[in-house]
């Protein structure tokens, strides 16, 4: 199990929610559809004042928002702004994260951050991967059910979620000793 930290911004509630909406419909002008980020029955019920953003703090919070990724059993998955989740204190009651069903899936494999360009790996438990780009999943409202994955095989779930890590290559070491070295040979 990893432990991954989101930086935090402070944004009330009002800017929050303006701002989710905002790129929501950014999003969809650019093609990408999106659901409306849906609140939960609790945060509904709380209307929540529209408030003008300055463009300035608009292109700020845009420059820090963080995406999280996340995967069911099932193979479904969705990314979400880390905006979506509010701040809770001690003895918070949580919140919900993906709509689960028989479609989707009976539990939450794996949330975890991603930045463009990352991809991640789906492991099952009959032993089969895929590897999928972070970028091609639809970003989605909070609690919406996501989108399909990876198709599983009756009885299949998927049991493991990591992120593709790449080896940099160290362009300042002209002798890189992890490369086996091959040497050609003519035996004629």
């Amino acid at each position: 199990m990893s432990l991954s930290v989101l930086r935090h911004v402070e944004l009330s509630t009002e800017e929050r929610v303006a701002f989710l909406k905002l790129t929501a419909a950014k999003r969809r002008g650019e093609g990408e559809e999106e659901e409306i980020p849906s609140e939960s029955p609790s945060e509904a019920e709380e209307q929540v004042a529209e408030v003008a953003l300055a463009p300035d703090r608009v292109a700020a919070w845009e420059a820090a928002e963080e995406f999280l990724l996340t995967v069911t059993d099932g193979g479904f998955g969705k990314r979400s702004s880390a905006y979506e989740y509010r701040v809770t204190n001690r003895g918070g009651q949580g919140f919900a994260n993906i709509t689960l069903s028989r479609r989707t899936g009976s539990a939450v494999v794996a949330t975890l951050p991603v930045r463009p360009g990352d991809d991640v790996m789906l492991m099952t438990d009959a032993g089969r991967l895929i590897r999928v780009p972070a970028d091609q999943v639809r970003i989605t409202g909070r609690t919406a059910m996501g989108v399909t994955l990876f198709r599983l095989d009756a009885e299949e779930h998927v049991t493991a979620v990591f992120p593709v890590l790449e080896a940099v290559a160290d362009d300042d070491d002209p002798d890189d000793s992890s490369a086996p070295d091959v040497e050609s040979s003519d035996n004629g």
